[in-house]
């Protein structure tokens, strides 16, 4: 073994010095090798070696994001016994903070992100500390507060590290010592702000979510403001020796790049977002990495933005080598809603009739799943861009279309009546319904708009950031849901950007509509419990810059504004509620003249316009006229001739084409969008259409046409919308300038290109001139649809959690997650709520997940979604599991650390659970239920209570007072088990079953913690003991009911071959038939109908096989029909 070198930790965090394929089964072998590695502390020789479903040493799980673990020696048979094992306490927690971080484990060492952005490494064994990374002794002593989802672990031939993300630096740490590496990247850090392809004093950028390693690279994204000032959330990659820069990815494509002719790009304006904020998932055979980004901003319009905006709200598949593209999928096109992807994508491998296939998984807020190809990234199921409202919003042009999956189901409403308002109690109901007449309403996609108006799920989805689990063996994914609706309301604020601000207040609020009315509403009032108010605001003046700089809690970090820009923010933020500024009071130009009307600035234009002065407003590049229009001698323009214009082309018609364009559009200027069939979209105007083509010309290219063959044209939709910009009138300085270019064009209507030349002003006359003013539109906040204790004001369940086939795009089942204490206690249980962290699936049959209000996790049964434990936390714990083993104990942990959008208090604990020690597990259970005479009922006639669901996919269900199974096609064998455990019993049961049957009671069973070996029989999960078997005779020599087999044990038949060739006749084939189990030691008997079939001593089996639970296991070859077996009147005797 070679000695381990330093293993190094890596931590971003803000820098305040500026103003501004299929997976694969790990082996006992292999394990064996681990664990050694863990005890000597030696370097692995697989760089990959943690990327699998055991370790838990990446986020999520593994790199693939399946959120699965092959353990299971916690299972659903045991899990009722959980208890917590150790906590650990951070010690830097606030009031308001929170802690998102998924832990992982690596080499008996768990390592976390703390409340304060810090990071801890732990025994994870014991919860002890071994080293506290405070990342305020890096950063002049700031203690820095935010979200963060986890950590990566890199280990290579210059020792071991982890990043771990904190705003916008990278720290290199020991992880042995926790001590910072000088020597990576920057005096030990990277600064995300640098390599965007912009000014780093520009940009407030951070990163929240983990990167992923992909060789000797760490590849990253960020979270970036979404207001009108923003950052471009491009991606990139660095080397994690050194920390140099290595490639980018630009979410915001730049000229001459793919996507670049989506965009309608303006001049003067801030193009941001479009960011991989839920991370990444990396394909290592094909060498590519995926991500799924988040819309452009400003997040609720776009009339600076129009096109389907590539690569925002994207699922992404890259080179990881270079960070080219290799294909995209829009799952929004030009989005309005702030309906961002979430979270990663989930690549699975899928078992279709025997055939695997590779596919990326792609939740959404919508409440959507896209399920892609992995190599073409088209869609499985049908998914038909279905027509959606348009926009009446100014200048707004909202895409036609949107792409809605057929399968699998939505997991939550798309629209909303009355009948759907919350029933909780007649005051709520009364209040709901009071606000729910405010608004209109309208189907998924309807657009925001001046009047407002309500949809659902709003912006908190739908799904969240944490993604889903995925079961390999089943085709299933699992993923928690919940579903809020949200106003949304424009409203039109103008703002300066000519004339300096005549005061720092009127300046503070110029800044903070474009920077910050986004989620604190333009009033300052904030949406409680997640937004607050910035109203008479106790924090000093450096607590508020502070805050704005770096950011906290939900909120992120500008480092753009200079300290002039901070003085006038806070200057702001400190003022009067009803202080009257340029920025929120002042009407627009455009609606000046519009409630003026056509008629009168028509006739007005006559009289006091003049044309040439009208004639240099013309030819001012910001006016973009002269771009677009033939206007003299210039020719093959993209707008109409003007000094040829029709008949029709009145004075009144020029003034309305300038304030409404979109009023009348001229035949042959209606703009068509294209989509090509590789994937591109294509704006402009058909030249010429003609049989197998066509001649086009694309907007952004005035002179240049091109032929299409229509076989390569997938999609064509016409837009309603005029390409003449709208809101133009808004660059002119004044009424007199709209007059003025009024008459100039009245003048060379009517004079034609000898009177445009005539009226050619020099260069001098079309200098750029800055508008003092320009024209925003702005959400009045996050607004959610709420009661008086933060539920959904709708009728629950409001939040769920999901079984989804992949396969078939079907819901298996849902049940709701989660609860309100406030509403608990007044009897109102079992409604879901908002949660915030992911599941986590286990080869044990079970589904752990916590991230509900009532701070509590807990575990399902992965086949039915029934609740098998809770346990209440100290806080809630907005974070996804880990699971992992350590010295052949399971462990759960989870970071707890409260606050987050539930709003709950705050916390500081990291919790692992484990099961008690055997010697502590009470081996014998007699219980109260025993009659008498000792016998226990092990079936109540009613429902399944006290009993399990472990492996396959058939079904067990109560029917007529029996527990009936049902098998299904295609599936391993299904064990219906007891969660209890008997050593020494009898055992008296009524079977029923059909000539299809193959199954039996197994006894003294167990679950096999991990996977052992190749084959079902070795995998982790896979229930094994001896077994009783229940099957008709089927010949001569044939098994049949009350023999016994080694289950799995690779023991085969425990039954000898002479009583097996001997068979019997004691079952009878129609209608039930008694059987009788006897266990003593290492003897085991059986008998049916009264009669003795097998009396067996076997010492191997019962060293093994002591004790365990009872199972009833429903088995099928593939070429069976539906079989069914049944099961009454079940009762044990513990001896």
């Amino acid at each position: 073994m070679v000695p381990r070198p330093p293993a190094l930790l890596v931590v971003f965090q803000s820098d305040n010095s500026m103003n501004m394929t299929g997976y694969s089964l790990r082996t006992l072998a292999l394990s064996l090798v681990c664990c050694f590695v863990v005890t000597t502390e030696c370097v692995s020789a697989d760089p990959d070696r943690l990327d699998n479903h055991v370790e838990w040493g990446i986020y999520r799980g593994d790199k693939k994001g399946n959120q699965f673990a092959e353990l299971a020696q916690i299972n659903a048979a045991n899990v009722h016994r959980l208890q917590p094992a150790w906590e650990y306490n951070t010690g830097d927690a606030g009031k308001r903070t929170s802690m998102y971080s998924n832990p992982i484990i690596v080499d008996g060492r768990l390592y976390v992100c703390t409340p304060s952005l810090n990071a801890a490494c732990v025994d994870a064994k014991t919860g002890e500390q071994i080293w506290f990374f405070d990342s305020s002794k890096h950063n002049n002593g700031r203690v820095l507060q935010g979200r963060n989802r986890g950590v990566v672990y890199w280990e290579g031939e210059q020792g071991k590290r982890i990043f771990v993300f904190v705003k916008n630096r990278v720290y290199a740490v020991d992880a042995l010592t926790g001590e910072l590496i000088k020597d990576f990247g920057d005096d030990g850090h990277i600064d995300l702000r640098k390599n965007l392809d912009m000014d780093p004093g520009k940009a407030s950028v951070e990163c929240t979510c983990p990167g992923v390693i992909y060789k000797n690279m760490l590849i990253v994204a960020s979270r970036v403001p979404e207001g009108y000032i923003s950052t471009p959330g491009h991606i990139r990659a660095y080397d994690t020796v050194t920390g140099e820069f290595r490639w980018i990815f630009h979410t915001i494509p730049k000229p001459g790049e793919f996507g670049y002719d989506t965009w309608e790009f303006v001049e003067g304006e801030v193009y941001g977002g479009a960011n991989a904020w839920g991370g990444f998932t990396l394909d290592e055979g094909r060498g590519w990495v995926f991500c799924a980004t988040g819309s452009p901003s400003y997040d609720f319009y776009g009339g600076f933005r129009k096109g389907m905006n590539l690569f925002g709200n994207c699922v992404l598949a890259l080179n990881a080598n270079t960070g080219e593209r290799v294909w995209h999928y829009q799952t929004v096109h030009h989005d309005l809603w702030d309906m961002d992807n979430p979270s990663a994508p989930v690549l699975v491998t899928v078992d279709e009739d025997g055939k695997k296939r590779d596919l990326v998984v792609q939740f959404t807020k919508m409440g959507f799943t896209f399920v892609l190809d992995r190599e073409t990234g088209k869609p499985v199921f049908d998914t038909p861009e279905v027509k959606v409202p348009p926009s009446t919003v100014p200048g707004e042009e909202a895409w036609p279309t949107q792409p809605i999956p057929v399968r699998p189901p939505p997991l939550n409403r798309l629209a909303l009546t009355e009948a759907d308002l919350t029933r909780i109690s007649p005051e709520a109901y009364k209040k709901a319904k009071a606000k729910f007449d405010q608004y209109a309403k309208g189907p998924l996609y309807t657009p925001p708009s001046l009047e407002g108006h309500i949809l659902t799920p709003g912006t908190l989805g739908g799904t969240e950031w944490h993604g889903g689990a995925y079961d390999p063996f089943l085709n299933t994914i699992y993923v928690n849901s919940h579903e809020v609706p949200s106003f949304y309301k424009l409203r039109e604020v103008v703002t300066s950007i000519g004339d300096k601000p005549t005061s720092p207040v009127e300046h503070g609020s110029m800044l903070y509509q474009l920077t910050c009315a986004g989620c604190h509403r333009p009033d300052r009032r904030g949406a409680m419990p997640l937004i607050r108010p910035l109203l008479n605001v106790k924090k000093t003046d450096a607590e508020i810059k502070e805050t704005i700089t770096n950011g906290q809690g939900l909120m992120p970090a500008f480092h753009v504004f200079s300290d002039r820009e901070l003085d006038a923010l806070t200057a702001f933020i400190r003022s009067e509620p009803d202080a009257k500024t340029e920025a929120t009071s002042e009407k627009s130009l455009e609606q000046q003249l519009l409630e003026e009307g056509a008629q009168s600035l028509a006739a007005a234009s006559l009289k006091k316009g003049d044309a040439a002065r009208g004639a240099a407003v013309f030819h001012q590049p910001q006016m973009v006229c002269s771009k677009c229009h033939i206007a003299g001698d210039k020719k093959n323009s993209l707008g109409t001739d003007l000094t040829n214009l029709p008949d029709d082309a009145t004075n009144l018609h020029l003034v309305e084409s300038i304030l409404e364009p979109s009023k009348v559009i001229r035949r042959g200027y209606e703009q068509v969008s294209l989509v090509l069939s590789s994937g591109r979209v294509r704006t402009g105007f058909i030249v010429e259409e003609r049989d197998d083509s066509i001649v086009f010309r694309d907007s952004s290219t005035k002179d240049a046409t091109s032929v299409i063959a229509k076989s390569d044209i997938d999609d064509r939709k016409a837009s309603e919308t005029s390409i003449m910009l709208a809101g133009q009138v808004n660059q002119l300085e004044d009424r007199q300038e709209f007059l003025d270019l009024v008459r100039y064009l009245i003048e060379i209507r009517d004079g034609g290109a000898k009177r445009a030349a005539e009226l050619q002003p020099d260069a001098a006359a079309t200098a750029l001139k800055i508008p003092k003013t320009r024209v925003r539109y702005l959400n009045e906040g996050y607004q959610n649809f709420t009661g008086p204790n933060g539920e959904p004001a709708i009728t629950p369940p409001w939040g769920t959690l999901n079984a989804i086939d992949l396969v078939k795009g079907e819901i298996l089942w849902r049940v709701p997650l989660g609860e309100y204490p406030e509403l608990v206690a007044k009897g109102i249980r079992n409604t879901g709520s908002l949660s915030f962290g992911g599941a986590v699936a286990t080869a044990g049959g079970l589904i752990f997940v916590a991230g509900t209000p009532d701070e509590k996790i807990r575990a399902f049964e992965k086949h039915s979604g029934r609740l098998l434990w809770e346990y209440k936390l100290p806080v809630g714990a907005y974070a996804t599991p880990s699971t992992y083993m350590i010295d052949g104990q399971q462990y759960l942990a989870i970071a707890a650390g409260g606050g987050g959008k539930n709003g709950t208090k705050s916390g500081d604990s990291v919790i692992a659970f484990a099961l008690p020690d055997i010697k502590d597990a009470a081996p014998k259970q007699q219980t109260a239920d025993a009659s008498k005479d000792g016998w226990i009922d092990l079936f109540n006639g009613q429902n399944l209570d006290g009993w399990v669901h472990l492996n396959g996919s058939h079904d067990f269900f109560v029917e007529d007072g029996a527990i009936v199974g049902r098998a299904v096609q295609d599936s391993v064998e299904s064990f219906l088990c007891t969660t209890r455990e008997f050593g020494d019993f009898e055992l008296e049961v009524e079977i029923d079953i059909d000539d299809a049957t193959r199954s039996g009671i197994q006894i003294r069973s167990q679950v096999r913690t991990t996977t052992v070996g190749k084959g079902w029989n070795k995998t982790a999960g896979r229930v094994y003991g001896p077994k009783v078997e229940l099957r008709q005779n089927a010949g001569d020599g044939t098994p049949t009911t009350g023999m016994f087999l080694g289950e799995a044990m690779e023991a085969g038949w425990l039954s000898s071959k002479d009583t097996i060739q001997k068979g019997h006749d004691f079952l009878k084939k129609d209608g039930w038939n008694q059987v009788r189990i006897v266990a003593e030691g290492n003897r085991m008997r059986s008998w049916v109908n009264g009669n003795l079939v097998d009396d067996i001593s076997r010492d191997d089996i019962y060293k093994t096989h002591p004790k365990g639970f009872i199972g009833l296991q429903l088995h099928r070859d593939k070429d069976q029909g539906h079989s069914v077996t049944k099961f009454r009147k079940l009762r044990i005797k513990e001896r």
